[in-house]
């Protein structure tokens, strides 16, 4: 993401004004946890920057339908190798050792995925 790029952040060396603008803002804010924990009091902040979009939970709740639909029909058609091997494999067995489910062992330093296994991914 570009706000998290250094080359497109503009970064000012903090004078003491600033430092003691920031460390005034933390005491407020601290002074104000601290009166929230001695009095035993429920907080939550409001989420300012939230804005709820009214079409946005149609769009994921059809997504999320396509995406079981998809697992589903994987399942059925037996075509859920999400993975595979080619013919630059050397047969270092990194893929057997990271694969969570087990699924992948290697044969003659090939990897094979065993079909009884399910497949976490």
């Amino acid at each position: 993401m570009i706000n998290n790029d250094p080359k497109f952040e503009v970064y000012e060396i903090p004078n003491s004004e600033s430092i003691s603008k920031v460390e005034s803002k933390i005491q407020t804010r601290l002074d104000s946890i601290s009166r929230i924990i001695i009095n035993k009091e429920r907080y939550q902040k409001k989420d300012s920057d939230y804005i709820d979009f009214p079409f946005i939970k149609p769009v994921n709740y059809l997504l999320e339908r396509l995406v079981l639909l998809g697992i589903f029909w994987a399942e059925v058609t037996h075509t859920n190798n999400y993975f595979y091997t080619d013919s630059k494999c050397v047969g270092c067995d990194i893929c057997e050792k990271v694969c969570l489910s087990q699924k992948i062992k290697l044969k003659n330093k090939k990897p094979v995925w065993q079909k009884n296994v399910k497949c976490y991914a």
